[in-house]
């Protein structure tokens, strides 16, 4: 039972969490608030606080108001994921806020065995631990790693090229811990501790926004050679992905995306760039000329010999032995053997034939059925994306499309762009462009897309890149490795877009967090798992003395 002044005190730490999250709303992109993020967890902090001194269930309380706060913001930022699929949206937001709740219950446990600094430790290396894990099982969702939250405000987080976004979630907790550390105590505190922390708070701020001043400055001065430049095109076909992408006539698709391109191109244009599933229909990737709409881009192409496509496409491979079957693949239903559908990016010209990759970084639960074993009872809330349930095959690591001498591009399909550390393994193999294929239109006039556009500035940073963005419909771009927007399209528009990139920009030259991915979160785990055993240790200590 909770005193009368404990209970008291619930709606007021219900309202001070229910502006935390939408103060942590307010600085997310699509809006240019990012600051705002460098003091949203503060509030939080300060319920958490009042809490710890109310003696009755401290720890419950604290889980609880943690999960609204988190709550509130998830859904302030990604309730989109409604237009898709409206019982889906409702597990992943109330599992997503679930999650991130679990670090916070590791910081409640160890301030009991050790003081509030060792407990921050633990707060941020078992969060960026978190955010670490989200980006690499199969239940993987970074769309609200923290740091993805300076694309609202890129000329912030131009550092990005040796942290990646880990680096901006570190940031925003050292910001927000010091500041309520600076206004908890102040009108206790004597004048001389409160400037101290004052400017200790104020230094945290600082020093990465001008490192980015910094970092800005010396790329500014750098002269592109007019020599190297390569005329590239993007098209946004605008087909509606709910209504006509998978319900009518592929070719006619194909040749509305042909008469865009003959509108784009010219006999200074190396390379064009399909969105999505572009063409929608199964290839079958062994027997690719049989397919009416492949042979109608081969056609296009022969009237540009000069010119590469990267587009996207649904296809498949078949097996007709056992031993050839992948951990995905499913059996036929009228033939012998099996087959495996891919989400793929093909280079295609008017010569040789086209070189495939296969979409790694998979949507779980519209494309990936994570652990079957324990989630298939999910299987009516997935996403049905033109396709069937259950999960599409996939290759274990990126691969690359030479179109010219100069110029290698990332074949980087929708999700995969959310994945710093991911798209760096392109830069590792040589890509010296990324290219983002993606079909923003399931999820409506939202922010949605306009989110999805902004993370694609933080990649263009970490990996010193230029980006050439085809989307279905949503919005298709070009990105400068500053993460400028230098051109774009409008939603849902059909247009082209055409630009003149410098693919050799920095080319002897590898970002460090793209040698090292995302190596803070290792570093995360590591000390998290250094403190988990010093807090065990703590546990059987008195036991061993009895």
């Amino acid at each position: 039972m909770l005193s009368s002044s404990e209970a008291k005190n619930n709606p007021l730490y219900f309202l001070i969490c229910l502006i935390g999250g939408v103060v942590m709303w307010l600085g997310w992109p699509p809006l240019h608030f990012s600051f705002l993020l460098l003091i949203g967890f503060t509030p939080w902090l300060w319920v958490l606080h009042k809490i710890s001194f109310e003696g009755r269930n401290v720890i419950r309380k604290s889980i609880f108001f943690t999960f609204l706060f988190f709550l509130v913001w998830n859904i302030l930022t990604t309730w989109w994921m409604a237009y898709a699929t409206g019982g889906g949206a409702a597990f992943a937001l109330s599992a997503n806020a679930l999650l991130m709740t679990l670090p916070v219950f590791l910081y409640l446990k160890t301030k009991k065995y050790f003081n509030k600094w060792v407990g921050y430790v633990v707060l941020i290396s078992a969060f960026t631990s978190f955010e670490y894990l989200h980006l690499n099982w199969d239940l993987s969702w970074p769309w609200l790693t923290l740091g993805n939250g300076f694309a609202g405000l890129p000329f912030m987080a131009q550092w990005y090229e040796y942290t990646g976004a880990l680096g901006g979630s570190v940031w925003i907790w050292i910001s927000n811990i010091l500041l309520f550390e600076l206004i908890s105590n102040v009108t206790k505190e004597v004048k001389k501790k409160t400037y101290f922390k004052l400017s200790l708070w104020m230094i945290s701020v600082l020093i990465p926004i001008l490192i980015s001043v910094i970092i800005n400055l010396k790329y500014s001065t750098i002269t592109l050679d007019k020599k190297s430049e390569e005329n590239i095109v993007v098209i946004q076909p605008n087909i509606d992905p709910y209504n006509e992408k998978f319900n009518s006539d592929v070719l006619l698709q194909v040749e509305k995306m042909i008469r865009l391109s003959n509108q784009a191109v010219d006999k200074n244009t190396v390379l064009l760039i399909w969105p999505e599933t572009a063409i929608s229909e199964n290839l079958d990737e062994k027997n690719l000329s049989q397919h009416p709409s492949y042979l109608a881009v081969k056609d296009f192409l022969r009237f540009h010999p000069k010119l590469k496509l990267i587009a996207g496409l649904n296809s498949f491979l078949s097996y007709q032995k056992e031993s050839e079957k992948t951990a995905t693949a499913r059996p036929w239903k009228s033939n012998p053997g099996w087959f495996d559908v891919f989400n793929s990016a093909m280079l295609a010209d008017s010569g040789n034939p086209a070189q495939i990759y296969h979409k790694s970084k998979l949507v779980p639960g519209a494309e990936l059925m994570p652990y079957p074993a324990f989630f298939r009872f999910l299987e009516p809330l997935a996403l049905q994306l033109g396709g069937s349930y259950g999960s599409l095959g996939r290759q274990d690591s990126p691969s690359v499309f030479r179109v010219n001498k100069n110029l290698i591009a990332a074949p980087v399909i929708c999700y995969e762009s959310i994945y710093g550390g991911y798209v760096g393994k392109y830069i590792q193999k040589g890509a010296n462009i990324i290219t983002i294929i993606t079909n923003d239109g399931w999820w409506n006039n939202t922010d949605g897309y306009k989110q999805h556009l902004a993370y694609g500035c933080l990649r263009a940073i970490e990996s010193r890149k230029f980006i050439a963005r085809s989307a279905n419909t949503g919005i298709s771009c070009f990105i400068s490795p500053e993460g400028k927007i230098l051109s774009k399209t409008n939603w849902w528009e059909e247009a082209y877009l055409k630009e003149n990139i410098h693919p050799l920009w920095m080319q002897s030259e590898i970002t460090f967090y793209n040698k090292h991915g995302d190596y803070l979160g290792k570093i995360a785990a590591i000390i998290l798992g250094l403190l988990m055993i010093m807090v065990l240790y703590k546990l059987i200590s008195p036991a061993k003395k009895n």
